[in-house]
């Protein structure tokens, strides 16, 4: 089946049909024969497989199960998205506002994550401010346990920011594997996001979500990072983005504070939540805790 243009699918499709009996050889040459009239009359080029099931000489059973041991073989390569100079890989985390994925550039093949806002918020003018402040709070504090951003942009209506890749595991998973950490191990990372919260505080913000799951940890489990500032709030300038009696962030972490008014918190919420981490990290569960976050809520407040 030398025929110019074929592919090993087909090919292999092919040459399946003919040995499971479904078709003889010179029903395939005909559908050959079908595929060369199409192309020299100027056509797109029909599948053989196509060709083959139009003639009906396959049953949609056999055609299926044919198809699925050509694909076991030759399985299909899915269309990577790219946003800026990166090619999405796969989706590694969710977030209140957005989703993270991790990405590598197209040309020097660096690792990054891209934090790209969730569908449901892009049509919400507030959220989308919160989101774009995100990544201006993260440009402005750089500092060696926080996540560093990259860069920020807007394709075909997707809001995204692309920001380091921690190729390690967050303090929530950590916990779930081994139920506990080591109290000098807890003590070290307190003080790496005791360190990155000064930072944060000092530029202005407060980050309002410390949790397990927004402390990321490096392979080697030493160096803590503290990611998500999508809740971070300037001191300044936050009033018309949060609202009076919204409570942002995580029942389980959040101050009473926070939970009753957000608009009116200061940088002791994230004292408070990092003082539920890592009783969390030492417990191998949260103070309070509830089926749901309306419970958790009941039980501080």
């Amino acid at each position: 089946m030398g025929v110019e243009g074929l592919s090993e699918r087909e090919v292999m499709f092919g040459r399946l049909a003919v040995e499971s009996g479904q078709i003889d050889e010179s029903v395939l040459e005909r559908a050959l024969a079908i595929r060369r009239e199409r192309i020299a009359a100027g056509a797109h080029p029909t599948k053989l497989p196509t060709i083959l099931k139009e003639e009906g000489h396959f049953s949609d059973e056999h055609f299926d199960a044919l198809r699925r041991q050509v694909l076991e073989t030759y399985p299909k390569e899915k269309k990577k998205q790219r946003l800026g100079s990166y090619e999405i890989e796969k989706r590694v985390g969710k977030g209140g506002m957005g989703i993270v994925y991790r990405a590598r550039h197209v040309e020097t093949g660096e690792l990054a994550a891209i934090k790209v806002l969730g569908s449901a918020f892009k049509e919400d003018r507030k959220l989308r401010e919160r989101f774009e402040r995100e990544h201006e709070a993260i440009r402005k504090v750089r500092h060696q346990h926080l996540v560093p951003g990259y860069e920020a942009g807007t394709q075909d209506g997707v809001y995204y920011f692309i920001m380091e890749y921690v190729s390690g595991e967050n303090v929530r998973d950590r916990i779930r594997r081994q139920k506990r950490f080591e109290v000098e191990e807890a003590v070290r990372i307190g003080i790496q996001i005791t360190r990155a919260l000064q930072a944060i505080h000092e530029a202005g913000y407060i980050h309002r979500d410390v949790k397990s799951s927004n402390i990321l940890l490096d392979e080697s489990g030493t160096v803590a990072k503290l990611s998500d500032l999508g809740l971070a709030m300037d001191l300044e300038s936050d009033a018309g983005l949060t609202r009076f009696g919204t409570g942002l962030g995580s029942a389980e972490y959040a101050s009473p504070e926070q939970l009753q008014n957000a608009a009116e918190i200061d940088r002791r919420t994230d004292i408070y939540g990092l003082g539920v981490t890592l009783f969390e990290m030492l417990a191998g569960r949260v103070p309070y805790y509830g089926m749901t976050p309306s419970a958790v809520i009941r039980r501080k407040l």
